[in-house]
């Protein structure tokens, strides 16, 4: 058998091409723009363990970093430890 991976049903250079296209070559968490479309990263807005929807319209580009710093935060969860307001608790 071979290994099991998750069915997308876009290819994720398309998706990325069209999430430019609607929000533009910058990083919805840092503002910043992206050197290449190789460093933008396919982001879940609200994360699936949130209850967001593996969909198209809940995506967002992401550098890699702010990604994994973001971890499975809300947007609203990430602006607010930014900004000190919460503290991470692992």
């Amino acid at each position: 058998m071979g290994k099991w991976r998750r069915r997308r049903s876009l290819p994720r250079r398309w998706q990325r091409s069209q999430l430019i296209k609607q929000y533009g070559a910058v990083c919805y968490l840092c503002q910043k723009p992206f050197e290449t479309l190789n460093d933008a990263t396919i982001d879940h807005r609200v994360p699936l363990s949130k209850g967001g929807l593996d969909k198209q319209e809940n995506y967002q580009l992401a550098h890699a970093e702010c990604n994994q710093l973001k971890a499975d935060l809300t947007p609203e969860d990430f602006l607010a430890f930014q900004q000190g307001r919460i503290e991470w608790d692992e």
